[in-house]
């Protein structure tokens, strides 16, 4: 199984936050961030909070703003990091 945790708590995407921190959503055109900011809603993690788990529906995506998620690999009782996604990209 793999899931994705939060590393450090963030702050939330918000309309009154921008331009925004993330790198992935601050490389968008304008006209295409202006429309993308209208469906996003604030999401604050907590460390160690499970965002997403493999085999699950997709049903939203996190663009960190601060701080990093881990994806971990899980499997015989054990836990291995096998990546991270950070303030220049997204999850989900």
């Amino acid at each position: 199984m793999t899931e994705v945790r939060s590393l450090a708590s963030q702050p939330p995407v918000t309309q009154t936050n921008c331009p925004p921190r993330n790198r992935l959503l601050a490389s968008l055109p304008q006209p295409v961030l202006g429309r993308l900011m209208d469906e996003l809603e604030e999401i604050p993690l907590e460390t160690g909070q499970v965002v997403e788990r493999d085999g699950s529906d997709l049903r939203e995506v996190v663009f960190m703003q601060a701080g990093v998620a881990s994806i971990l690999a899980e499997g015989a009782g054990v836990s291995v990091e096998v990546g991270m996604v950070g303030r220049d990209g997204m999850t989900g």
